[in-house]
């Protein structure tokens, strides 16, 4: 990666898989996205539910599981795991009063 695209946050590929529910709301979750990489999600993975915004982990088979003692060291105050928790809190935020702002038109009916 060249030095100007190192430290830039960008949105992989969505992959589709077999659901798994969330660990915070239960919202069975199928997809996934990477953000700052373009791997697909693989057990150690850490995942943020856009629901509830709930940190977890794929364990095995791709079902989630909490985070271990040291997981949850290392990601706390993660620079990327606050952004994206912030973004899906915005778009949960949004969403509860009938759209995202920029999209006023939207709404009119």
């Amino acid at each position: 990666m060249s030095k100007s695209n190192r430290n830039k946050l960008y949105i992989g590929r969505t992959v589709r898989y077999v659901g798994s529910p969330c660990l915070g709301c239960g919202r069975i979750l199928d997809a996934a996205t990477g953000v700052g990489h373009k791997s697909k999600p693989r057990p150690g993975a850490i995942s943020i539910c856009l629901t509830c915004g709930h940190i977890q982990a794929y364990g095995s088979e791709m079902k989630f599981r909490e985070l271990t003692d040291q997981e949850m060291i290392e990601v706390a105050g993660h620079e990327k795991i606050l952004l994206i928790q912030k973004a899906a809190g915005l778009a949960r935020e949004h969403a509860d009063r009938g759209g995202y702002p920029y999209y006023p038109w939207k709404r009119q009916r």
